[in-house]
Parts: structure tokens; sequence; C-alpha cells
């Protein structure tokens, strides 16, 4: 049966790359195979009934998934809803307005001429609130608003996270948006979270009220930013997640409450009914019962879900008396846990915790005394770090060079200390015992060690030089080497074998990843990232490369940058950039710059239209060629810096060999009509369109010189400017230009065929998926 659940997981974790989803006839035709199997060879019968169970579950969480969305005639409708505010997500304060995004549960919406009356029922929607004055949102409050709602979108780009299906597995149905909203106080329901939450920020500081929100219901919302970066650069954010850690430590608290309470409790029973009570299975019962309780209590998110089947999995093993292996565990309970959610297959911490939990299982040492069981304690972390190595490089390319000894302090620590006192602590408060405050002061207290532990390391890595955050570009194939390398070491072989295979390992990754620096250094192409409202486009010819933007920001603490072109750059093995032009100062082409400088590849000559903070760069207000690629030039066109705002754009023009292509930035119609003199376009020939397809560029004088020629518009989704305008697009189609927008397209590449012709690729009709 081994086999049965391998083939049954790996076609349950192809269901996000599905480009469609089979009709019902495919459908009964794939169960027929395992239907005529069961009947001809009985011995298959198990086996049949894993793949038919796993075809059938499949396809109906297809239909779900389709209809899980909001409809796409209601996509930018507004209409009256009743909502109740479920998590509250993140709060900003700019100078003249203030935001809040939240988690909603509709509870009914007026009927809609287009829409209709929507079915909401147990289903969340994702608000933002933007206004000049904002009230203090609560958890638990009731609003009506009219809110226009979106369906769920993200950008599409290589290697890089799908937005859209990161909705749909945290159960998001649409995007709204507050216009207005009236608090309808005589149906408020009360938050025992939000009185909880409210308790700790009236009573203890900021940041330990933060940490012991974050562990106890979810909610990261009042993590300051430098606590946030602090967390991550030292390896330790998936603490504040409530996970598998936690559902275990609430179910072993619930475990042994049961286990004293019905020890008592069963001395109270007839003597002829004693020896019939179980109370193992009644302690089980209990920690089931606790860890449910604190799933919803921190707001039953997709991993705290996740985590709490997988403890009632191992309590029926435990029931059914069996004992299975560590492979064989996982694999049913990946099994299990795909069919309910098989979205869960895009989640990185959906393998780092099955492969943490198999490396526990598997190659956890024993220790018969108090000081060998610390050692193996010790052995076991060390363990871990280098096992879960080649898949934290995988996922967020890069590792935290502190990241061992600070979690080989803080797990435990947290673990026995903070979490089991918060969790008795919101026992105590919601039982209205003042005895809470006795084990809120030990969390608390916990929680300033941890703190001060975190400080300590900080100032450590900076006394030393070194970075807390380490990038590590790798190929694919190089982190597939490097895990089989590392499989190979714990594998029971001889000593000779395992070091001569390291020697040999060392040898063939090293001219692996030789051979992957060589290969990028040969690609020419041209790729225009889908970063929403905003642009950066890559030009890679002859071992050079051009990064023209750096996309905008997502919000306070991210940006296009960080989510989008450094997975590309790590995977694509991109170790450096020989100039990075940012073309002015607006956030929407310059919010990336501070995360290429600290995480990016290294960049030769930095290149600005206007000032930006903390960047040393050149100005491109001269006119000059530069030598780039193989035979080819980049030549600045506009004067930068003579000029303010949008005007400021560095405008060059891409000569290759085998492509032109026209970088304007946002200037506007009268900068246009001054430079479009100086152009010397020729065929095959690509236009970025000006300020996103806004009405102030891309001007008649301008796109005239260019007929035929590829116009591509970077803008967001159904953004606010209604970028592109109709205008500019029938007057590029008029003049015999080919639009095609990003937020259409997605993510772009321009490469020469070897035919003399130019291959293009849009990677959402390169790569559709059905749900979209």
């Amino acid at each position: 049966m081994r086999w049965v659940f391998l083939a049954a997981n790996g076609l349950a974790l192809s269901f996000i790359s599905w480009s469609q989803l089979p009709t019902t006839v495919q459908w009964l035709g794939l169960l027929l195979v395992p239907g005529f199997a069961a009947v001809r060879w009985p011995a298959l019968r198990p086996a049949a009934g894993v793949l038919a169970v796993t075809l059938a579950v499949l396809w109906l969480q297809g239909i779900r998934l389709q209809s899980a969305q909001l409809p796409h005639p209601c996509d930018e409708v507004e209409l009256q809803m009743t909502f109740q505010v479920e998590r509250l997500l993140s709060r900003e304060n700019l100078p003249h307005v203030q935001g809040i995004r939240f988690d909603a549960i509709p509870i009914s919406s007026a009927h809609h001429s287009v829409c209709g009356s929507l079915a909401f029922a147990g289903r969340r929607v994702r608000m933002g609130w933007w206004h000049a004055s904002l009230p203090d949102l609560q958890v638990g409050e009731v609003w009506r608003a009219n809110v226009t709602l979106k369906r769920p979108r993200g950008q599409r780009n290589w290697y890089a996270d799908d937005y859209q299906l990161w909705l749909l597995r945290e159960g998001i149905y649409a995007n709204g948006k507050v216009a207005t909203a009236q608090k309808l106080d005589g149906e408020n329901r009360p938050s025992l979270r939000a009185r909880w939450q409210a308790m700790l920020l009236d009573q203890l500081p900021l940041d330990q009220a933060a940490i012991l929100i974050a562990l106890s219901t979810g909610d990261r919302l009042w993590l300051s930013d430098a606590l946030s970066e602090a967390l991550i650069h030292s390896g330790t954010a998936h603490l504040l997640a409530i996970s598998g850690l936690h559902i275990g430590l609430a179910a072993m608290l619930g475990f042994w409450f049961g286990r004293l309470f019905f020890a008592g409790w069963v001395l109270c029973l007839p003597r002829i009914w004693r020896s019939e009570f179980n109370q193992i299975h009644a302690a089980r019962c209990c920690a089931v019962l606790a860890a449910a309780a604190y799933c919803w209590f921190g707001g039953a998110g997709v991993s705290t879900q996740r985590a709490l089947m997988m403890l009632c999995l191992y309590f029926i093993v435990q029931l059914c008396s069996r004992q299975w292996r560590a492979l064989d565990v996982c694999l049913v309970a990946m099994w299990v846990l795909l069919l309910v959610n098989p979205l869960e297959a895009s989640a990185p911490g959906f393998y780092l915790s099955f492969f943490a939990v198999f490396c526990l299982l598997s190659a956890a040492p024993a220790g018969r005394g108090a000081w060998q069981k610390w050692v193996a304690l010790l052995r076991l972390q060390v363990w871990l770090v280098f096992a879960m190595l080649p898949l934290s490089l995988w996922f967020f390319s890069g590792f935290s060079l502190v990241s061992w000894l600070a979690n080989i302090v803080a797990v435990p620590w947290v673990s026995l200390i903070t979490v089991p006192a918060t969790l008795i602590s919101v026992v105590l408060h919601l039982l209205g015992s003042d005895a809470h405050i006795f084990t809120l002061w030990i969390a608390a207290s916990s929680v300033q060690f941890f703190l001060d532990f975190l400080a300590l390391l900080s100032k450590g890595m900076t006394w030393f030089g070194l970075p807390q955050w380490h990038a590590l570009p790798l190929s694919p194939w190089t982190l597939f080497l490097g895990a089989v390398c590392l499989l190979g070491w714990v594998a029971p072989l001889p000593a000779r074998i395992k070091w001569l295979g390291v020697g040999v390992s060392v040898v063939f990754l090293s001219w692996s990843w030789q051979q992957e620096i060589r290969l990028a250094d040969g690609r020419e192409r041209i790729l225009v990232f889908d970063v929403g409202q905003g642009l950066s486009v890559l030009v890679e010819s002859g071992g050079q490369r051009l990064l023209y933007d750096t996309g905008p920001p997502f919000g306070r603490r991210t940006s296009a940058m960080a989510r989008i072109m450094l997975p590309f750059f790590y995977r694509s093995a991109v170790t450096g950039l020989d100039y990075t032009v940012v073309s002015h100062a607006d956030l929407d082409h310059a919010g990336g710059v501070a995360d290429l400088r600290a995480l990016g590849p290294s960049v030769m000559h930095w290149i600005a239209g206007e000032p930006i903070d903390g960047l040393s760069a050149t100005g491109c207000e001269q006119p000059r060629t530069l030598p780039f690629g193989q035979r080819g030039q980049l030549r600045f066109i506009a004067a930068g810096r003579t000029q303010e705002g949008n005007d400021s754009s560095c405008v060059i023009e891409v000569r290759l060999s085998w492509a032109y292509l026209l970088l304007t930035g946002d200037i506007s119609v009268a900068r246009e009509l001054m430079l479009s003199r100086r152009l010397s376009p020729y065929r095959p020939a690509y236009v970025m369109a000006g300020h996103h397809g806004s009405q102030t560029s891309s001007s008649f004088g301008l796109l005239s010189r260019f007929a035929g020629a590829q116009f591509i518009i970077s803008a967001g989704y159904q953004n606010s400017y209604g970028h592109p305008h109709p205008a500019v697009v029938q007057r590029a189609q008029a003049l015999g230009l080919q639009p095609v927008n990003t937020a259409d397209a997605g993510a772009i590449i321009y490469q020469p065929d070897g035919a003399g012709g130019v291959d293009v690729i849009r990677l959402r009709e390169a790569s559709p998926r059905f749900w979209q």
C-alpha cells in the first residue's frame, strides 16, 4: 500500500498545476480504471479503492474551487453588505489617510441588479478600508457598509508565489474595499478574542503583548516592523505561527488534564464499571477538544487546521493499536490533508512540517541519563538545521546564519514556558479567575527573555560584521543534487562510501553550479515582470544584465522586488546586475530599491533619474551610449535631472542584435514629442507604454514611429487609476501597434528563436490554471 499512497499523493500534488478541469465523462472514464482493476484482481481492491477515492474527491474539490470565488459579473460591483469583523490584519497611518485591512464574515447583502443575492454562507472577504479618520475597529463587531467587491487575483511570474492561489487556499471568497460604513450597535456580538487582546494591550508593553497575542490568537497586527524583521532574520518567526508545535502543546495540556480529571472521576463510578472505562481514550478525547478549542480561538488558519487533522489521525492510529513506520504515517497523513484541501500543495509550510516530522520520527537519537538526553536534543536540533536547509533554500532562497543557535534556545523556551503559560492564562482569564495574573506574568517574563536573547544575537552578528540573513541563489538542479547528497550521508552506508560520496558530490555540485552560471550568462531575452501597478524590466544579453525599475512596494514590509524579482534572480542563477536604472523616484518604480540593495544580487552601476534616499547613483541628464551584450547598446535619450517628477524619467533605447526596446518611464506627451526625433527604431520593436498607459503619455507623435511594434503595458488589474486608458489602447491599435497588458498576460518573455524570429512567452497563456 505504500506505493499506492505515493501514487495517490502524487496525483493530489499535481492538482494545483492542472490547466483545466476534466469533464464529467472524462472523470467517469478515469474511475473505470480502478473499478475494472478491483473486479478483475480482488487483491488490488484496497489499492483501487484509494485511487478511486482520490480521483473522486479531487474532481469534487475542483468543482468547489471554481465556485469558491466571486462570480465574474460581480467583479468591481458595489453593493451594501452586513458583515462581522473576524480578524484584524494590518494598520497603516499615512500623512493624509489611515488604512486598515481585516477579514470579514458576510452576514447578508442587498439584492443587486447584476449579481442578485450572493450566497456568502461559510465564506470570508478580505476587506480594506481607507479614510482620513478611521474608527477603532474591534473583532466581533457588526457593520453595514457599501463595499466594492473584487474577484481574487494576483500577479503571475516565474518562481514567485501565486497570490490568487494563496487567497483561495486561505478560503478568501473576494477582496472588498469599504466606501462608507455604519456600526450596528444593537447587533454586536461579544468576542472572547477581542476581550483577551484588549487586556494584554492594556497591561503589558506593546512588544510583549504583540507576541502573546500572536501566540494565542494568531493575529500579528501589533507586531512592529522592527520586531517582525528581527524574528524573520533570526529564523524564529515560525514560533509565532500557530501550527503543529502549538496545537501539540495544547493537546498535551488537555491530555494531562483529562488524565487527572478522569483519575478522580472514575472513583465515583460503580466498581463493575471501572474496569470497562478506558481513561487513556478519555484523556485523548480531552486532548483533541483542547486542540480544537485552541484552533478556534486562534482563528482556525490553514496551518492550524492541518495540525489538528494530523493530531486526530495520530489518535486514530493509537486507537487502532497499530505500529506504523514513520514514512507510512506521513504518507497517509499527507493523503488525508490533500484530499481535504488540495491547495495545501502550494504552501511551503506543508512540506516543511511533513519533512520535519519525518526527520524527528526517523532520526531522533536516544539517551538514558539527563546529560545524554540534552546532548541528544542538541544533536537532533543540529541535524534538523542541516536537513531543512535544502527546503529552506528552495522556498526562501536563503537561510539565517543564526537560526540554528536561536532555535536551540527559543524552541524549548517558548514551547515549555511561554506557550503553556499563555494558554493557561487564556483559560483562567475567560473563566474570570484572578489567577491568570500570575501565569500572565510568567508568560510576559519569558517573552522579555526571548526578546533580549534576539537583541543579543543581533548585536553579536553586527559586531562580527555578518548578515543575519544570507541569500544563496541556487538553481533547482543544484538544490536537487544537494538534497540527494544529504540523504546519502544519513543513509545506512559504510563511512568510507559516505566520505567518497561527499568528495564526488562537492566536485559535481561545483561543476553543476558553474554550468548554471555559464548558461545564465549566455541567455538573450527581454523579461517584463508582472508587478501590478508598477514597472520592472530585465534585459539579458551576452552575459550582461540591465534592470529597468524595481517595482512598487507591497504594503509596509515587503515589495515586488522581494516577492517577485528576487526569487526569479535566485532560481535563474543571476549573480549580478551590470546596470540598474531607476527611472525616477516614484514608489511604483523605486519601491524595491532597498530590498535589492539588502538581499539582491550585486549591482555594478546604479543610474537614477531623480535622487533616491540612501542611494548613490549617477544621473541620466546627459545623452550617452554604453556598450551592452553582444553588439548591443544602451542609448540614454532623456535628460533626467533637468526635469521634475515624471518628466525626470530616464529614457533608454536598448539596441540588441535581435530586437529594439524603448523604455520611457512616466514621461509626459510634451516630453515624448521632444524626444521622438532622436529615436532610431528598427524591427522587431518593443515599446513600453509610458506611465502604465495613462492618457498623459503614449502620444500620437511617438507611437506613429513604431507601426507593427509590440506595445507593452505594465499596469495593475482593474487599478483605481483606470490604466491603461481606452483612448491610448485605441490609438496604439489604430497605428498598427499590438497592445499587451501584464494584468492579462502575466509576465512576458521575448527571446530569439534561433531562426531569425522571436519567441513570445506569456505566462498566463503558457501555464494556465483551471481556477483562474
